[in-house]
C-alpha cells in the first residue's frame, strides 16, 4: 500500500512586487520533492505590473489560482488565500523572497519527522536580478524547540518566508490578525502558544538585500517594524491569560526596544523617559497583567506619532 503524498499550498500575496516577482515564481516553479503542490496568489491591489507578471508567468501551471483584490493590507491578504488553500501544509512566500530549491521539501521532512505544526529555517539575502547564493546542507535533520511561546516573545524570530505550516494549525488559531498591518508577528505568536515548532539551521529561503531608498518592504522601516511588534505583544498579553514570567518578558522586550531605538535613533540619553522605564522595568520586572500592559503600552510613544495615531481606536479600546 502506497502512502499519498503530502499535498502543500504555495501562498503569495503580492503588493507592488513587479521587479522581484520572475525570481520569486522561477523559485517555487524549481521546487524539488516528493509532494503535490497547489499556488494561491493574491494580488493585494498592485498598481504595478505585478498582476500582469503573475498572469504571465503562471500562464499552464496546473492547480493555480490567482485572485485580484483591492488594497486591503498583508493580513487580510494572507486570510484571503488561506480560505482558498486546500493542502495539508502551507508554504507561505512574500512576494519579494526567494526559495531555495529543496526548501519546501526539507521544511515538510522537518515536520514529519517531528510531528511539529510549524516548521521553520534559516534566512539569507540575494541581489535582485542575481542568482542567490548557494544554500545551507540541507541535510540537517534539525530539533523540536522546546519553549516556542518564550521563543517567539522574545522577538520576532523569522518571517512567514521561512516556516510551513500544517493547514490546520493555521485554521485552529484563526489565520491573520485583521485589525493589524502587520501579519506575521500576530500569527506566530497564537500558534506558539499551542502548536509544536521545529527548527533547521538549513537556508531555506533569501530575502532581497536592498540597496536604494523607496523600498516597500515594511521591515525597513524600522519605527513601524518596532511600533508594530510592541503592538502585537500589548495585544497578545491583554487578550491572553498568560503567568506571571511570559507578561514580565513581554514588557521587557517591550521596554527594551523603546530605550534602544530612543537612544539610537532619537538622541535620547539617561535622562530620558525611556531610560527611566528601562531602568525600573529591570530592577521591578511587571508580575502582573496590568503593569505589562501599562509598560507596553508606554513604549509605543517611542516610535512616533504616527503609528499611534493609526490604531488609536483599537488602543482605546478596553
Amino acid at each position: 500500500m502506497t502512502q499519498a503524498r503530502p499535498t502543500v499550498s504555495f501562498v503569495v500575496t503580492v503588493f507592488n512586487k513587479a521587479p522581484y516577482l520572475p525570481q520569486v515564481l522561477d523559485a517555487i516553479a524549481a521546487q524539488r520533492g516528493a509532494f503535490a503542490g497547489e499556488c494561491v496568489f493574491v494580488d493585494d491591489g498592485s498598481t504595478d505590473d505585478s498582476l500582469a507578471i503573475l498572469r504571465e508567468r503562471t500562464s499552464g501551471w496546473p492547480d493555480t489560482i490567482i485572485v485580484t483584490q483591492a488594497n486591503a493590507g498583508p493580513a487580510r491578504a494572507s486570510n484571503a488565500a488561506l480560505r482558498l488553500a486546500r493542502g495539508a501544509f502551507v508554504k507561505f512566500v512574500d512576494g519579494d523572497d526567494v526559495l531555495a530549491p529543496e526548501a519546501t521539501q526539507h521544511l515538510v521532512d522537518l515536520a514529519e519527522r517531528h510531528q511539529a505544526d510549524l516548521a521553520y529555517g534559516a534566512g539569507a539575502h540575494y541581489d535582485p536580478g542575481q542568482p542567490p547564493p548557494a544554500g545551507a546542507d540541507a541535510d540537517d535533520a534539525g530539533w523540536l524547540h522546546p519553549d516556542p511561546l518564550g521563543f517567539v516573545l522574545t522577538s520576532p524570530p523569522f518571517n512567514l518566508s521561512q516556516v510551513l505550516v500544517r493547514r490546520a494549525a493555521a485554521e485552529a488559531v484563526g489565520g491573520f490578525d485583521e485589525r493589524l498591518f502587520v501579519q506575521d508577528y500576530p500569527f506566530l505568536l497564537r500558534l506558539a502558544e499551542r502548536h509544536r515548532f521545529a527548527g533547521t539551521r538549513a537556508t531555506v529561503c533569501y530575502f532581497p538585500r536592498q540597496t536604494q531608498k523607496g523600498s516597500a518592504r515594511l521591515t525597513d522601516d524600522h519605527a513601524n517594524m518596532l511600533f508594530h511588534a510592541n503592538l502585537t505583544l500589548w495585544l497578545f498579553c491583554r487578550e491572553h491569560d498568560l503567568p506571571p514570567e511570559r507578561l514580565g518578558l513581554a514588557a521587557q522586550r517591550c521596554v527594551g526596544r523603546s530605550w534602544l531605538y530612543a537612544r539610537r535613533h532619537r538622541g535620547r540619553g539617561v535622562l530620558s523617559r525611556e531610560y527611566v522605564r528601562f531602568v525600573l522595568d529591570r530592577m521591578l520586572p511587571a508580575r502582573d497583567r496590568d503593569t505589562a500592559l501599562r509598560r507596553i503600552r508606554q513604549s509605543l510613544g517611542s516610535f512616533g506619532a504616527a503609528p499611534a495615531r493609526r490604531y488609536a481606536a483599537l488602543l482605546g479600546a478596553r
